[in-house]
């Protein structure tokens, strides 16, 4: 009998880090001149694509989710639309990284986190089976959680050169960013607001067109493991335990919802190896958040026809 769960032993979980990020582009060897140059050619002009940043810190699901969303993407048969990846520049190192993230989700293995100091720019085409719905287009930018948190007043309290770099060049395309949050912060609900709030803050004090321009997609990540999954509002939960968050994008163009990757069990192995056991995984929410994104960038329904609408 096979067993649907894969060890997180520390070698060979450094094993799976090395491979995956082997991949990405190193943010050190790019100047802010070289940023702009290569973000120019997907937030301007005929080759304008949808800008997309997922923000979460250290342990917060961003890499579960990110593959999930890609796996349902590639593999999901009942979508009612195709997704292409661009294999060019500067789309290709990204391309790579998808195929290892829907690789490592599809095998269930414990998704490895990203290496500070790195980013991915992945490029995707959706094309809808309806022939009256536009094609859309994306560009994902994956930051390392480690990056983001020396935002945080108590770290270094600013960006480097580089990030900074990136959110200056996206100023002016309307971009999304998906404020991940968890469920169950490892750092607690304290220390988990005040990141996404001093991130927050500086787009609003630094970089404050961008800011007022930028669509906020606030997601919590682990849903399931929410007792009160069924009933509960992911708007006040957020409200409640991530206040600061709250109230920097209660007046800004902000969506709420929740996220699960998949029915989840953590333990350890008859040899005291901690491991992950995927009981299921989730269709639904994935299909959820390509359908939002659609809507935001179209501004038009994936889900329905209008025939389909008039009747319920």
């Amino acid at each position: 009998m096979t067993n649907n769960y894969k060890s997180l032993d520390e070698e060979h979980q450094n094993d799976i880090d090395f491979k995956y990020n082997e991949n990405r582009q190193t943010l050190g060897k790019l100047s802010e001149l070289d940023i702009l140059k290569i973000f120019n050619e997907f937030t301007r002009g005929k080759n304008k694509r949808q800008v997309i940043i997922p923000v979460g810190f250290p342990q917060a699901g961003k890499s579960f989710l990110l593959s999930s969303l890609f796996y349902y993407s590639r593999k999901a048969t009942e979508r009612n639309w195709k997704a292409n990846f661009e294999n060019k520049e500067p789309f290709n190192d990204g391309f790579l990284s998808v195929n290892t993230m829907v690789d490592y989700f599809q095998q269930k293995k414990q998704y490895p986190q990203t290496i500070s100091g790195t980013v991915d720019i992945i490029g995707v085409r959706m094309e809808p089976s309806r022939r009256n719905l536009p094609v859309s287009e994306y560009a994902f930018i994956d930051l390392a959680g480690e990056d983001l948190k020396e935002i945080k007043v108590s770290n270094q309290g600013k960006f480097g050169d580089q990030i900074n770099g990136i959110l200056k060049s996206i100023a002016g395309s309307r971009p999304i960013f998906l404020l991940i949050t968890p469920y169950e912060p490892a750092l607690g609900d304290h220390d988990e607001d005040t990141l996404h709030s001093d991130f927050l803050n500086h787009l609003k004090m630094n970089l404050t067109n961008l800011f007022n321009e930028s669509i906020f997609v606030v997601i919590v990540s682990q849903w399931d493991k929410n007792p009160n999954r069924e009933t509960d509002s992911v708007e006040e939960y957020i409200e409640q335990n991530r206040p600061q968050l709250y109230g920097q994008i209660q007046n800004s163009n902000t969506v709420y919802g929740e996220y699960s990757v998949a029915d989840i069990t953590t333990g350890k192995d008859n040899e005291g190896n901690e491991f992950i056991f995927f009981q299921q995984i989730n269709k639904e929410y994935p299909k959820r958040l390509w359908d939002r994104l659609y809507k935001i960038s179209t501004g038009k329904d994936l889900s329905k026809s209008w025939w389909e609408k008039l009747f319920g």
